[in-house]
């Protein structure tokens, strides 16, 4: 089954489980439909329609986050990150952010803020 929302299609995984109630969630770009295992695709259908407002909000939560993790902010200013294996020590660049990976980039981060603070003393 297929979402589509924005002009963007979403994936609809039905999992039944043994609860009595139905759940909506977006994971990983994929719409969850966690539901009693006694429950139809029709029901699910109609649920889904039912609450089309609801997993847009749900769609664009998730977007936004997904978005905000291609970028950086620091003191303002915006950045986009670039993992790269290849990379030993962080390259900051105009607007972008070269680091190995995302523990790197959290250590260096941890760092600089212990820095900055010690100067502020």
């Amino acid at each position: 089954m297929i979402y589509t929302y924005n002009s963007k299609n979403y994936d609809v995984e039905i999992v039944k489980k043994n609860n009595k109630n139905t759940y909506i969630r977006i994971k990983d770009g994929v719409v969850y439909v966690t539901t009693s295992k006694y429950t139809t695709i029709k029901t699910i259908k109609k649920i889904i329609e039912e609450n089309t407002k609801s997993i847009n909000k749900m769609i664009d939560r998730y977007e936004r986050k997904e978005e905000k993790k291609k970028h950086f902010l620091l003191f303002g200013k915006k950045y986009n990150i670039i993992y790269d294996d290849t990379i030993k020590n962080i390259e900051f660049n105009d607007n972008a952010i070269y680091v190995k990976n995302e523990n790197k980039l959290e250590k260096y981060i941890k760092n600089y803020i212990k820095d900055i603070s010690r100067t502020l003393r």
